[in-house]
C-alpha cells in the first residue's frame, strides 16, 4: 500500500500526469464490438487451459494463471509475443546469473565471497 501511495505521489508531484482521476473512454460499451467480445473469449480460454494444464501437471494453477492474463491481455497478438519472449529472456538471464554466482561460489569457496554474490544478486536490475 505505501508504494502506491509513494508512486501516485512522485507521479503527481513530478507533473507526469495532471490529477490522479481516471479518464474513461469515449466509445459506448453497447453495441458489443466483435474484437472486444473475441479478446474476452481467447482470455477465458486460454487461462481456462492453462489452469487444467497446471492442475495435471501438479503446478501451483493460481501463478500459471495471472502469468497467462499478464500475457494474454496485450490487444495486439505481436505485442503479446514480444512480451512471451521478454519473459523468456528474463528467465534465462535470471538462470545465468544463478549459475554464474553458484560457479563463483564453488570455485572460491572463501568466506569474503559471500558478500559480493550478495550484494551482486540485490543490485542486480529487475526487468
Amino acid at each position: 500500500m505505501l508504494g502506491v501511495v509513494v508512486a501516485a505521489v512522485v507521479t503527481w508531484l513530478s507533473g507526469a500526469e495532471r490529477d490522479l482521476g481516471i479518464q474513461f473512454g469515449t466509445t459506448p460499451l453497447l453495441p458489443l464490438r466483435g474484437d472486444w467480445v473475441n479478446q474476452s473469449l481467447m482470455l477465458a480460454v486460454t487461462v481456462l487451459v492453462v489452469l487444467l494444464g497446471a492442475h495435471a501437471l501438479g503446478l501451483p494453477p493460481e501463478k500459471a494463471a495471472i502469468s497467462v492474463m499478464l500475457l494474454t491481455v496485450t490487444p495486439h497478438f505481436q505485442a503479446m509475443i514480444l512480451k512471451g519472449e521478454l519473459r523468456l529472456a528474463g528467465a534465462f538471464l535470471a538462470v545465468g546469473c544463478a549459475l554464474g554466482i553458484f560457479l563463483i561460489v564453488v570455485l572460491l569457496p572463501a568466506f569474503c565471497c559471500w558478500p559480493a554474490c550478495c550484494f551482486l544478486a540485490s543490485s542486480w536490475p529487475s526487468i
